[in-house]
């Protein structure tokens, strides 16, 4: 059994008046304490990492949609091959996006397009029963029995053919579930883009604003990190450590791992961390601000090398050991368990570099996650 969960613990600090702040020109305001430029930093975030990533997943999301439409209207193997690619695509552009939850409202959003594992139980329910399915209904059932996580379970399994899943699609309410299903997460995409976007409920404001140099808090800055820290645990623990059995009995648990239908575990845990190491560099170019140069402004080394160099080697080397394991992870770790070692114990090395390393030298304070114990 997986361990229970508790709610994220969200902590942020409003400061000041907040003044209404382009997505795509951050004002560059100089902090008090110091002359490194949080905000600055914060803002090359949002233009460089989230920004682009909300439009991949936008359009991603669409694609999906116009894909289960064509679907349903004429289920057959290639419309069937054309909504799994679709449905890939759309997979991966919100795991580099997905640990941008950052306040109640937006992890509602979030858990609405994929809170794994589904409630697959419900999910059966709801095919057997006589309720009318329609993409309203799906905006009021639960988080478990919708988004990416619920799709997948409709359109994917090992175990049969594509023609075998084609002929499940007979049934005129699966292929209504499964349009339906698709199109709430194109609804989800557009109110995530909404809620950041300066046109709409303005959140990207608060989420640059909200910078509090040193003390106990430090607002975005500290949220923003330990989103980066749980992610990696959850990754660990939850994807690695207990399908692999590293974190419970030793022995392999394949029915445990992420994405068991399509067979996507590699990909999600890859665009998590090319995610994750593009929010820590501020983009994917060198010379964009974030993570990495406050801590070269803070002169933070480890070994007498420089911190934030030896970080990104670490996220070089965990996604290196996702690309060396050729078989799926639910078969991968039976058949391979030293490619599942290696790659967790990489993913383990670069965590204990980030909550430890870097959390000191930015005063970061570590928040509780749903997998935490006491800190």
């Amino acid at each position: 059994m997986r361990a229970s969960r508790r709610h994220v613990i969200l902590v942020m600090i409003i400061l000041g008046a907040l003044a209404p702040l382009s997505l795509f020109a951050v004002s560059h305001i100089a902090n008090a304490q110091d002359s490194f430029d949080r905000r600055a930093m914060l803002g090359s975030i949002v233009n460089n990492v989230l920004q682009p990533g909300q439009e991949a997943f936008t359009k991603a999301s669409r694609n999906l949609g116009a894909a289960a439409e064509h679907f349903a209207q004429s289920p057959d193997e290639d419309s069937l091959a054309a909504l799994r690619k679709a449905w890939r695509a759309a997979a991966n552009a919100w795991q580099a996006i997905a640990l941008f939850n950052m306040d109640l409202r937006l992890t509602s959003i979030h858990n609405q397009v994929y809170k794994p594992p589904a409630n697959y139980e419900f999910i059966d329910k709801i095919l057997s029963g006589d309720e009318i399915i329609s993409e309203a209904f799906v905006d009021g059932i639960g988080s478990t029995s919708k988004g990416l996580d619920a799709l997948e379970y409709l359109i994917f399994d090992p175990a049969k053919t594509r023609g075998d899943i084609v002929d499940l699609f007979d049934d005129e309410r699966r292929r209504q579930f499964t349009l339906a299903l698709a199109q709430n997460i194109e609804r989800k995409a557009g109110e995530i883009h909404d809620y950041w976007s300066p046109d709409g409920r303005k959140y990207v404001d608060r989420f640059v604003k909200a910078d509090q140099a040193g003390g106990v808090l430090q607002g975005t800055i500290n949220m923003l990190a330990n989103k980066i820290f749980n992610t990696l645990q959850t990754d660990l623990e939850m994807w690695l450590g207990e399908p692999s059995g590293i974190a419970l009995d030793g022995e392999p648990h394949s029915e445990l791992v992420e994405s068991p239908f399509a067979r996507h575990s590699h990909s999600h845990l890859a665009h998590r961390l090319i995610g994750l190491q593009n929010v820590f560099n501020g983009g994917d170019d060198e010379d964009q601000l974030g993570f990495d140069d406050y801590l070269i402004f803070l002169g933070a080394e480890f070994d007498d090398r420089p911190l934030s160099q030896v970080i990104n080697e670490r996220f070089a080397a965990a996604i290196d050991s996702i690309d060396a394991i050729e078989l799926p992870l639910a078969v991968a770790i039976s058949e391979t368990p030293e490619d599942i070692a290696a790659l967790y114990e990489n993913i383990r090395q670069l965590q204990i570099l980030l909550r430890a390393d870097m959390k000191s030298h930015l005063s970061i304070l570590i928040t509780l996650s749903d997998r935490d114990g006491d800190q």
